[in-house]
């Protein structure tokens, strides 16, 4: 863990995984980490999902996956285990990166419904964790947008927000009322990139003039492969003390 602002840095106590065997398990790890104002403690939430990659294709079972979380605590420098996640897939955007965001006390991040193996589309959705009660609870994307292309999660004026592509077009939404679908609200649009040579566009919010802006990459940039694009982080100041 490290603290940007104090240059500070900590090694968390070792946690191992449980052992699995290479080829029949299919493993992804993802992390979270926020600030649980209700303890006044900040966590890094670990989700370990395992799925058998051998599984019958003719079955009516859909692939057998494990969810196991735990979470490590600042204040008592410490990992507990917390209930699993059952049901749901984490997923990782198709450039095959981790995006998750943290806003309203929750840690969210894309996934999928558990399904049976002969749907060929599935619905997504998000998967919240929140850090205080060590609870998750699915929240649902606006309506027709399921099953877009999805691009990444962020936090917009304290709200969840969600980026979405559908066809050549990218859309911003806002979940306005946490935890209510019928408050997500579409915020803005790119433009039709049909035309572009290099789909690829810093996208920025004037908080003084209120509105959107885009801009292009620098020239060097779009020689990059599109599949390794960039993400922008945004950084917070803190003095916490990591010791």
């Amino acid at each position: 863990m490290w603290n940007i602002s104090l240059g500070e840095s900590k090694v968390l106590p070792d946690e191992p995984t449980e052992p699995y065997v290479l080829g029949e398990v299919y493993r992804e790890i993802y992390y979270g980490f926020g600030y649980d104002s209700f303890n006044n403690d900040y966590k890094l939430v670990r989700i370990v999902q395992d799925e058998l990659s051998t599984y019958d294709s003719y079955s009516e079972s859909p692939p057998w996956f494990s969810t196991e979380v735990k979470v490590y605590s600042l204040k008592t420098n410490s990992w507990r285990s917390c209930e699993q996640i059952p049901n749901y897939h984490f997923s990782q955007n198709y450039w095959g990166m981790e995006y998750y965001t943290f806003v309203c006390g929750a840690l969210h991040w894309l996934g999928t419904k558990e399904i049976p193996w002969w749907r060929t589309s599935t619905r997504e959705l998000i998967i919240a964790f929140d850090v205080a009660t060590e609870k998750h609870h699915p929240i649902e994307l606006p309506n027709g947008m399921e099953d877009k292309r999805f691009r990444a999660l962020g936090a917009f004026r304290g709200c969840l927000c969600a980026i979405i592509e559908n066809g050549f077009k990218v859309y911003i939404w806002v979940m306005k009322d946490y935890g209510v679908k019928e408050s997500w609200t579409m915020m803005h649009c790119l433009p039709d990139q049909s035309q572009s040579v290099v789909y690829l566009k810093l996208l920025w919010y004037d908080v003084k003039g209120e509105e959107f802006k885009d801009e292009d990459f620098p020239q060097h940039w779009k020689e990059f492969d599109y599949f390794l694009c960039p993400k922008a982080v945004i950084c917070t100041e803190s003095f916490v003390k990591l010791c």
